[in-house]
């Protein structure tokens, strides 16, 4: 989803293999009816108003409203019949990207046990970061739209 119609060229040909420039592949992966109440009415008025206007948009967002999140194994098989091989963000480093890595374990009584691998916090890097964005993001789509 490009501002235009040149960067929506430029990304399809550059990203097309690249799950992050997918809205879906967020939207499907997330709590969805809570972050949409954090949105305070910006998605829908943004994004959902015009998906709702395709022949399938109303019931895509039906979906979102009620869905399970995929087994990894279904989110990997989902993806990669579209072609997505990877998930590559675009560069930032205003904010550090939280990430939790875990393995659990279920011992033959039944027992689960977590073992946190790897944890690090989201953050923002106050003033050390150089780049924000080299897109602006959703959160900018949101609020620089008023009085269009």
């Amino acid at each position: 989803m490009a501002h235009t119609r040149k960067r929506q060229e430029r990304c399809y040909q550059r990203y097309q293999n690249s799950g992050a420039v997918c809205m879906e592949a967020v939207l499907r992966n997330i709590a969805f009816k809570e972050w949409k109440a954090t949105t305070q009415g910006m998605f829908h008025l943004r994004v959902g108003a015009g998906v709702a206007e395709f022949p399938n948009g109303v019931a895509f967002l039906s979906y979102l409203e009620s869905h399970e999140v995929a087994s990894l194994d279904g989110e990997i098989a989902y993806w990669t019949s579209f072609g997505i091989t990877k998930f590559v963000l675009q560069y930032s480093n205003q904010y550090q990207n939280g990430i939790e890595e875990v393995i659990f374990i279920r011992n033959a009584l039944g027992l689960d046990t977590t073992l946190h691998i790897k944890t690090i916090c989201t953050t923002t890097r106050g003033t050390i970061w150089i780049t924000a964005y080299l897109y602006s993001g959703l959160q900018s789509d949101f609020s620089t739209l008023d009085g269009n």
